[in-house]
C-alpha cells in the first residue's frame, strides 16, 4: 500500500532568555521521521517536554518548523497555505472547552470550515453537518446547541466532528481522549476506529496512555528531549521494546495493570 503521510528530518528550535540579555536555543524537536499509510494510526509518546505536542503543532500548520518536509500523497506541504492544509490535516484539540467558542452554536461551528474551504450551498452544508454529527454518536438537533450545552464526552465528540468535516486525510489528537474516564474514552476511540474504516483515514495521537496505545495504534514513537528513540511497530513496543525508557514506561504499566487485577480479584487487597 503506498504511504499517505510521510515526515522527514522535521525539527523545530526556539530561544529563551538565558540569564542578563542571554538567548538560549532551545531544540524541541529533533530530526523527525515516520511514515503512515491510509488507515494507519501512530501514537506519539513522551514525558512533558519531550517534543510531542509541539510535532502535532507543526503537522497541523500551527507551528512552522525550523527545517524538514511533511508530504501528504507525495505532495510536500508548505506552512501558512492552511487552505490545502486544513483539506488534508486536522486537529483535535486537547481541550473542546477552551477550543470551541462558547458564544456559537454547534451548526455555526461545524459550518465555519465548509464556508471557507468548499463552494458548497445552503442545503448542502447542512446536508454534511447532519452527516458528521450524525457519523460521531451526535443528533441532528444538536447543531442548534451551544457547546456548554453538552456533556464533556459529546465536547469531545463535537471537536472529532470539526476534525472529520472536510473529509481530511489525517487526522491529529493532541491528549484530547485520554482526558476522558474509562468507559467513555473508550467509546471515543470506538467511534474513532469506525471513522477510519469507512473512510481510510489516518491518525497521529499524541498521548501517554498505554491502554490506549495498545487499543488504536499500529505504529508507536517514543520521544525524549526533541528526538524519536524509539519507532516500531505496535507489537513490537509492547513485547520487546529497545529503548530503556520505554521499558520503563511498559514496567509501570504492566505493574499498574497487574496491582489493579488483583484488587478486583482478592478482596483483601
Amino acid at each position: 500500500m503506498a504511504e499517505l503521510l510521510r515526515v522527514q528530518n522535521l525539527s523545530h528550535h526556539y530561544y529563551s532568555h538565558s540569564g542578563w540579555l542571554g538567548r538560549k536555543r532551545v531544540e524541541a524537536v529533533k530530526h523527525v521521521s515516520f511514515t503512515l499509510e491510509p488507515s494507519e494510526t501512530i501514537a506519539i509518546l513522551g514525558e512533558s517536554g519531550s517534543g510531542k505536542s509541539t510535532l502535532a503543532k507543526i503537522l497541523s500548520g500551527m507551528t512552522k518548523p525550523s527545517s524538514g518536509d511533511i508530504f501528504v500523497n507525495g505532495e510536500g506541504l508548505i506552512f501558512g497555505d492552511y487552505q490545502r492544509r486544513c483539506r488534508l490535516i486536522r486537529m483535535i484539540f486537547q481541550d473542546p472547552h477552551t477550543s470551541l467558542n462558547p458564544n456559537t452554536t454547534i451548526g455555526r461551528i461545524l459550518e465555519a470550515p465548509l464556508l471557507l474551504n468548499t463552494e458548497h450551498d445552503n442545503l448542502q452544508r447542512q446536508k454534511k453537518i447532519d452527516e458528521v454529527l450524525e457519523n460521531v454518536g451526535l443528533l441532528r438537533d444538536h447543531s442548534e446547541f451551544y457547546p456548554s450545552m453538552l456533556s464533556s464526552a459529546q465536547q469531545q465528540r463535537l471537536s472529532l466532528a470539526r476534525a472529520l468535516i472536510l473529509n481530511p486525510k489525517v487526522i491529529v489528537s493532541d491528549g484530547g481522549i485520554a482526558a476522558q474516564d474509562i468507559s467513555l474514552r473508550a467509546q471515543m476511540a470506538n467511534i474513532m476506529l469506525e471513522q477510519q474504516r469507512r473512510f481510510g483515514l489516518s491518525y497521529v495521537i499524541v498521548t501517554n496512555d498505554l491502554d490506549l496505545v495498545q487499543h488504536l495504534a499500529d505504529k508507536v514513537m517514543l520521544m525524549h528531549q526533541g528526538e524519536a528513540v524509539e519507532y516500531c511497530d505496535n507489537h513490537t513496543f509492547f513485547d520487546n521494546p529497545a529503548h530503556e525508557l520505554s521499558k520503563r514506561l511498559l514496567r509501570s504499566y504492566n505493574s499498574r495493570n497487574e496491582f489493579s487485577y488483583k484488587s478486583r480479584t482478592d478482596p483483601s487487597t
